[in-house]
């Protein structure tokens, strides 16, 4: 899984997005995860089944 601090994943919000259709993308603030961005099929599958 790729790792982006906060400030890094605005800078480069398109190659966030390319990379997260081919596995999930964490993203950090202050070296604490704060979101996983991935695609929509996934997240329609993951709340599915909660």
């Amino acid at each position: 899984m790729e790792v982006y601090t906060s400030t890094d994943a605005q800078r480069v919000f398109g190659e966030v997005l390319m990379k997260s259709q081919r596995e999930p993308v964490r993203i950090t603030r202050n070296n604490k995860p704060v979101a996983v961005s991935g695609t929509a099929a996934s997240y329609h599958r993951w709340h599915r089944k909660r």
